[in-house]
């Protein structure tokens, strides 16, 4: 996954599998599978100048 624009991020993800072995085949299809990705990301060092500048639009304040 990539993210563009200025600015040092922390990010961490996390995902859920059920009903898949924990070795997957290529080219095999699976069936009853639930899948469930959970990715965070923040910037920690605002670039100066960059859209934002490190303010938090849902709070309306620097975050």
């Amino acid at each position: 996954m990539r993210f563009p624009g200025a600015g040092t991020r922390e990010s961490t993800s996390r995902s859920e599998r059920s009903g898949l072995p924990d070795r997957v085949t290529a080219g095999r299809d699976y069936r009853d599978v639930t899948v469930t990705y959970r990715l965070g990301t923040r910037v920690t060092d605002a670039a100066e100048g960059a859209p934002g500048g490190g303010r938090d639009p849902d709070r309306g304040q620097d975050g």
